[in-house]
């Protein structure tokens, strides 16, 4: 039995452990997630902030737009006056590359003209497709980086199409220097912000990916933030911090946090359950005959009438045992001898009857055992009747056989009495007409 105990305790420690530990890791995980979701809408943030500077970026480069409004109402392009304005422009801005006039299909006028002016003449099909793309859409143009044929310059192409009433008259292409474009975009704001990122897009029909700019090459940007636009193909921009949402450090950081709440934890509650059970104990001792280890008569009704009341319906009977000739006897055996025999007493009690057996010392020479057992159990009876002829003792002293002989009466809840003192004392009065 007292194996038993120490087995439920141990398997008490580990439900409860098991419990503590499932419970702070889903909690952990949960905080993970928490700060996850925090940085991530930070990050979403920082992008949405991003792309107001790069849509007044995008509208401030677009040179080809104020030229759009050389024409007239009819889409007709008074080409000196383009090639006047488009000068001024190149003048002004080292870092347009070239500033273009398509009259319909055909390049009309390009400037510088030391450069491209063998380019004149030229229909739009033998451009690149951001060209067409800007006929097809009849809307604004933002496409690069693209490679000239003729000096290998990289170019970000700004195309506004001059469309009146929804007929495609020509197009307006300013070519701006590819470096100027990025360093415009400041992306290095997001290096100071400690992330890293990557501007890509796809193509037109969405089958190819081109990175136009990125922090470093190698990193993975599959569980980053993204923001999407268009322009009208559809460009992206992903970023995550630079040691990942979450650090090995910080996830270290918490995992040890998390352990040493658990230990808390653990501690508090065996700290508890030390304190319940000591409280138990002194609870028991109060209620213990301290020369048994049995419970003393008042000890005995209060835990049996305990698991009367939360166990209505529990059969139970009690087991009422005289010591004959235990007062006589007592008095002329060595203290040890008599420690020994309750001691008997009490392992048979725990290691033979049931686990939730309980025993009292009610007098000197009276026992009560209170058995909570199954009707179908058969055997239950042979352990009775075991028990009461362990508790025969012979001795001889002073030349004369003296005994110890147990009589027992046996009364059932709730047939016999509706509490442990009506059976105790219904049981004396059964012992007593037994024994007369």
């Amino acid at each position: 039995m007292m194996k038993n105990k120490r087995k439920q305790k141990w398997i008490l420690f580990a439900v409860v452990s098991v419990l503590i530990v499932s419970s702070l890791f889903i909690l952990r995980n949960m905080a993970l997630r928490q700060l996850m979701t925090e940085r991530k809408i930070a990050a979403q943030t920082t992008l949405d902030t991003f792309y107001e500077h790069l849509s007044n970026m995008f509208f401030r480069l677009n040179y080809a737009a104020p030229l759009s409004y050389i024409c007239d109402d009819e889409g007709n392009m008074d080409v000196q006056v383009f090639d006047q304005k488009a000068q001024q422009l190149l003048a002004e801005d080292e870092h347009i590359i070239y500033l273009a006039y398509f009259n319909g299909d055909k390049l009309e006028t390009i400037l510088p003209k030391a450069e491209y002016k063998e380019w004149e003449g030229k229909s739009l099909h033998q451009f690149m497709y951001s060209y067409t793309l800007a006929k097809v859409v009849k809307t604004s143009v933002v496409e690069g980086p693209e490679t000239l044929l003729t000096n290998d310059k990289e170019v970000f192409l700004f195309i506004t199409p001059i469309v009146i009433e929804g007929e495609y008259k020509g197009e307006i292409v300013s070519a701006i220097d590819k470096a100027y474009v990025l360093s415009q975009m400041k992306l290095n704001i997001f290096e100071d912000g400690q992330y890293d990122y990557e501007v890509w897009k796809v193509n037109e029909l969405g089958e190819h990916k081109m990175v136009v700019a990125t922090s470093d090459s190698t990193v993975d940007f599959s569980q980053a933030v993204k923001l999407s636009f268009a322009l009208p193909a559809t460009w992206n921009i992903s970023i995550q911090p630079q040691k990942g949402w979450i650090s090995s450090a910080e996830v270290l950081l918490m995992d040890s946090a998390f352990i040493l709440l658990g230990m808390l934890i653990l501690s508090v509650f065996g700290l508890s359950y030390s304190y319940v059970k000591q409280k138990k104990e002194l609870q028991k001792t109060h209620y213990m005959d301290p020369d048994s280890g049995l419970y003393n008569y008042e000890g005995f009704c209060y835990f049996v009438d305990q698991v009367l009341l939360k166990r209505k319906q529990t059969d139970c009977f009690i087991l009422y045992i005289r010591l004959s000739g235990f007062h006589d006897l007592s008095h002329r055996m060595d203290r040890g001898d008599i420690y020994a025999y309750f001691a008997q007493i009490y392992k048979c009690i725990q290691e033979d009857f049931p686990e939730d057996t309980i025993a009292g010392k009610l007098r000197e020479d009276i026992i009560a055992v209170a058995v909570f057992h199954n009707k179908e159990d058969k055997k239950i009876m042979e352990i009775v009747e075991d028990f009461i002829l362990q508790l025969f003792l012979k001795r001889k002293i002073n030349g004369k056989k003296e005994f110890i002989n147990p009589q027992a009466s046996i009364v059932v809840y709730p047939s016999d009495g509706a509490n442990t003192k009506e059976l105790l004392r219904y049981a004396k009065e059964r012992y007593q007409q037994r024994y007369k």
